[in-house]
């Protein structure tokens, strides 16, 4: 177990500062006060300085490998590099296949049947800014 100590907390509101405890992949404990931890559980221990804590971001809607094209190459969207999510917070993505026609009035050929169509997104896929 990990015990971080002074984080600035956002879940996503600010909480403002909190200690948090993490057991494996999960935090197990969020509070002002610390309760005593028995010394058999071996916790590590790090301070944050006020260094902010935010939840990982999901992004439910992905062209991962690109997508569009309906009108040419020159409006393909191309592959989505794992470094433009990461850098923009998402920790989870939901890759998606295929097109909608979205704006255009019609269905994207890419679907087959009604059912299939209701379940595409007319938005565009999320894309975190570029950063230096």
């Amino acid at each position: 177990m990990i015990l971080l100590r002074n984080a600035d907390v956002y879940t996503p509101e600010p909480l403002g500062l909190r200690h948090l405890l993490i057991a494996g992949e999960r935090v197990v404990w969020l509070g002002k006060d610390l309760p005593p931890l028995p010394s058999a559980l071996g916790v590590e221990e790090a301070d944050l300085g006020r260094r902010r804590v935010i939840p990982g971001f999901v992004d439910g809607h992905v062209h991962l490998t690109g997508g569009g094209g309906e009108a040419g190459l020159h409006t393909r969207v191309p592959p989505l590099a794992l470094t433009e999510l990461t850098r923009g917070g998402v920790t989870t993505a939901v890759g998606v296949l295929g097109t909608a026609a979205a704006g255009l009035g019609e269905r994207s050929p890419a679907f087959s049947s009604p059912s299939s169509a209701a379940l595409a997104s007319p938005t565009l896929p999320f894309r975190p800014p570029r950063t230096t």
